[in-house]
Protein backbone atom coordinates (compact mmCIF):
# COMPACT_ATOMS: atom_id res chain seq x y z
CA UNK A 1 0.00 0.00 0.00
CA UNK A 2 2.77 2.46 0.88
CA UNK A 3 4.57 1.39 -2.25
CA UNK A 4 1.42 2.01 -4.28
CA UNK A 5 1.01 5.45 -2.69
CA UNK A 6 4.63 6.24 -3.46
CA UNK A 7 4.15 5.32 -7.12
CA UNK A 8 0.94 7.33 -7.32
CA UNK A 9 2.64 10.33 -5.71
CA UNK A 10 5.57 10.02 -8.13
CA UNK A 11 3.14 9.79 -11.08
CA UNK A 12 1.28 12.86 -9.84
CA UNK A 13 4.56 14.75 -9.42
CA UNK A 14 5.53 13.86 -13.01
CA UNK A 15 2.13 15.00 -14.28
CA UNK A 16 2.42 18.21 -12.23
CA UNK A 17 5.96 18.83 -13.56
CA UNK A 18 4.69 18.31 -17.11
CA UNK A 19 1.77 20.69 -16.52
CA UNK A 20 4.08 23.33 -15.01
CA UNK A 21 6.52 22.90 -17.91
CA UNK A 22 3.70 23.29 -20.47
CA UNK A 23 2.28 26.27 -18.60
CA UNK A 24 5.72 27.88 -18.53
CA UNK A 25 5.93 27.44 -22.32
CA UNK A 26 2.49 29.00 -22.72
CA UNK A 27 3.45 31.84 -20.38
CA UNK A 28 6.68 32.42 -22.32
CA UNK A 29 4.79 32.49 -25.64
CA UNK A 30 2.24 34.88 -24.16
CA UNK A 31 5.05 37.08 -22.81
CA UNK A 32 6.84 37.02 -26.18
CA UNK A 33 3.60 37.92 -27.99
CA UNK A 34 2.83 40.74 -25.58
CA UNK A 35 6.37 42.10 -25.81
CA UNK A 36 6.24 41.86 -29.61
CA UNK A 37 2.95 43.73 -29.61
CA UNK A 38 4.35 46.38 -27.26
CA UNK A 39 7.45 46.82 -29.43
CA UNK A 40 5.33 47.09 -32.57
CA UNK A 41 3.07 49.61 -30.85
CA UNK A 42 6.11 51.57 -29.71
CA UNK A 43 7.29 51.77 -33.33
CA UNK A 44 3.86 52.97 -34.43
CA UNK A 45 3.79 55.50 -31.61
CA UNK A 46 7.28 56.74 -32.51
CA UNK A 47 6.27 57.17 -36.15
CA UNK A 48 3.12 59.02 -35.08
CA UNK A 49 5.19 61.22 -32.73
CA UNK A 50 7.71 61.96 -35.49
CA UNK A 51 4.90 62.81 -37.91
CA UNK A 52 3.23 65.08 -35.35
CA UNK A 53 6.56 66.79 -34.72
CA UNK A 54 6.99 67.39 -38.48
CA UNK A 55 3.45 68.75 -38.71
CA UNK A 56 4.08 71.08 -35.75
CA UNK A 57 7.22 72.40 -37.44
CA UNK A 58 5.30 72.94 -40.70
CA UNK A 59 2.51 74.65 -38.81
CA UNK A 60 5.01 76.90 -37.01
CA UNK A 61 6.55 77.84 -40.37
CA UNK A 62 3.11 78.56 -41.86
CA UNK A 63 2.14 80.69 -38.86
CA UNK A 64 5.46 82.57 -39.06
CA UNK A 65 4.94 83.24 -42.78
CA UNK A 66 1.32 84.25 -42.21
CA UNK A 67 2.41 86.62 -39.46
CA UNK A 68 4.83 88.27 -41.91
CA UNK A 69 2.06 88.59 -44.50
CA UNK A 70 -0.30 89.97 -41.86
CA UNK A 71 2.31 92.51 -40.74
CA UNK A 72 2.90 93.63 -44.34
CA UNK A 73 -0.85 93.92 -44.89
CA UNK A 74 -1.20 95.89 -41.66
CA UNK A 75 1.67 98.20 -42.65
CA UNK A 76 0.10 98.75 -46.10
CA UNK A 77 -3.33 99.44 -44.65
CA UNK A 78 -1.89 101.85 -42.07
CA UNK A 79 0.12 103.60 -44.78
CA UNK A 80 -3.02 103.91 -46.91
CA UNK A 81 -5.01 105.26 -43.94
CA UNK A 82 -2.28 107.79 -43.11
CA UNK A 83 -2.11 108.92 -46.74
CA UNK A 84 -5.90 109.18 -46.87
CA UNK A 85 -5.88 111.18 -43.63
CA UNK A 86 -3.41 113.63 -45.16
CA UNK A 87 -5.59 113.99 -48.26
CA UNK A 88 -8.67 114.47 -46.07
CA UNK A 89 -6.86 117.06 -43.93
CA UNK A 90 -5.79 119.00 -47.04
CA UNK A 91 -9.32 118.84 -48.40
CA UNK A 92 -10.70 120.01 -45.01
CA UNK A 93 -8.17 122.87 -44.89
CA UNK A 94 -9.01 123.88 -48.45
CA UNK A 95 -12.75 123.79 -47.73
CA UNK A 96 -12.18 125.89 -44.60
CA UNK A 97 -10.24 128.48 -46.64
CA UNK A 98 -12.97 128.55 -49.28
CA UNK A 99 -15.63 129.02 -46.60
CA UNK A 100 -13.64 131.94 -45.12
CA UNK A 101 -13.24 133.54 -48.54
CA UNK A 102 -16.91 133.01 -49.25
CA UNK A 103 -17.80 134.60 -45.90
CA UNK A 104 -15.62 137.63 -46.73
CA UNK A 105 -17.28 137.96 -50.14
CA UNK A 106 -20.70 137.76 -48.47
CA UNK A 107 -19.75 140.61 -46.13
CA UNK A 108 -18.65 142.79 -49.04
CA UNK A 109 -21.96 142.33 -50.75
Amino acid sequence: MAEDLGRRIAALEKRLDAIVKDQNKVNQKTYDNVMGTIQAQNKVNQKAYDHITKLEKRLDAIVKDQNKVNQKTYDNVMGTIQAQNKVNQKAYDHITQLEKRFAKLEKKR
